[in-house]
């Protein structure tokens, strides 16, 4: 399998990156594209030295080249080279849309526009396409699933002749994008997110802002980068934070699920309401008091978070009571160790 970036960005596929708005989505796109125009590694990612075309229907061309300039300088790439690389189109001063609905009821269709036909022309010998971003490029209900399987697979099209990996810049839940949601922080159809052959999110937690691969169908996940912003503006990786009080906060949240369910309770994974997570585990004293409350809120969700990314709870579905389909979190298995063959230490006399 081939990336464009190592593990992030497969070739031949399209890629989702997704952050609330203002988050840092463009930035962060922006900082990948003139790594894979100049060929250099990226917070410890390899990637390919390729041409990039970036297609902005959301920022004019100046914006675009300001965001490059700060990020050559803050990563020490030479903006000649980036520069000779990296193809920008700007979608900003024009009616966007890639693809559109046309017709009326049991006759609409989802159709290719002539701005979608103008950037397949353009793509040329580009190993990188980014478009930003999907809002800007649809023109279509995006809650439905058909269409936006449509949508995907017509823009992962756009990277087939050249092997070319294709990073789609998308918005995300506000919720999922300060807490996380379980794996998939995409809102709309169900479509995006199973779509897509990778999915990336943007996500702010307690300590700043952390890239999280959420889905990877073509190898495993990569581990989360943690990045901060520098004074100019621009997402770089963080490795000052030692992780230890994360630690402790989810080891604690996992000895309160741990007590919970050894005393038959269902640990909804509710975070609204009047039963949320929260509020039923602060019934055990496993729970520390600087996780309860709306003062522990954020940390407690941020300690939710870190155990389902390491794997050490998942949501199900079940039915309760009154039939009703719910989910719930449940310790996830420990893997099974293969057993070791018996050593042959010599010949057996029959």
């Amino acid at each position: 399998m081939r990336y464009v970036v190592q593990t992030l960005i497969p070739c031949a596929h399209l890629t989702l990156l997704g952050s609330h708005g203002g988050s840092g989505k463009t930035n962060l796109a922006l900082t990948v594209a003139a790594h894979v125009a100049v060929g250099a590694p990226w917070a410890g990612f390899e990637t390919e030295h390729r041409p990039v075309l970036f297609a902005s229907l959301e920022d004019g061309g100046d914006i675009v080249r300001l965001r490059l300039r700060r990020i050559c300088a803050a990563y020490g790439l030479d903006p000649a080279a980036v520069g000779r690389n990296i193809r920008l189109l700007d979608g900003s001063g024009s009616l966007s849309a890639l693809m559109a609905e046309t017709g009326a009821y049991s006759g609409r269709k989802i159709e290719e526009t002539p701005t979608l036909i103008e950037l397949r022309a353009a793509v040329g010998d580009a190993g990188l396409i980014v478009i930003d971003n999907a809002s800007d490029a649809v023109d279509f209900n995006e809650s439905d699933r058909r269409a936006v399987r449509v949508f995907v697979r017509t823009l992962a099209g756009l990277g087939h002749r050249n092997e070319a990996g294709v990073l789609l810049l998308a918005h995300i839940d506000k919720n999922a994008a300060r807490y996380g949601s379980a794996g998939n922080s995409y809102s709309g159809s169900t479509g995006w997110h199973n779509s897509a052959r990778s999915r990336l999110a943007l996500l702010a937690d307690r300590d700043g802002v952390q890239l999280v691969q959420e889905k990877a169908n073509l190898g495993a996940k990569a581990e989360p980068v943690r990045l901060r912003w520098t004074d100019s503006g621009v997402l770089v990786p963080d490795d000052s934070g030692d992780g230890a009080e994360h630690a402790s906060n989810a080891d604690a949240v996992m000895a309160a699920i741990a007590a919970a369910i050894a005393d038959g309770v269902t640990v909804s994974t509710g975070r609204t309401g009047p039963a949320t997570t929260q509020k039923l585990l602060e019934n055990f004293p496993d729970l520390p008091t600087h996780l309860r409350g709306p003062r522990g809120r954020e940390a407690f969700w941020a300690a939710i978070t870190d155990l389902q990314r390491a794997g050490k709870i998942t949501a199900e579905d079940f039915q309760n009571s009154a039939r009703k389909l719910r989910q719930r979190f449940v310790i996830a298995a420990a893997p099974i160790a293969p057993i070791a063959p018996v050593p042959t230490i010599g010949a057996i006399d029959q």
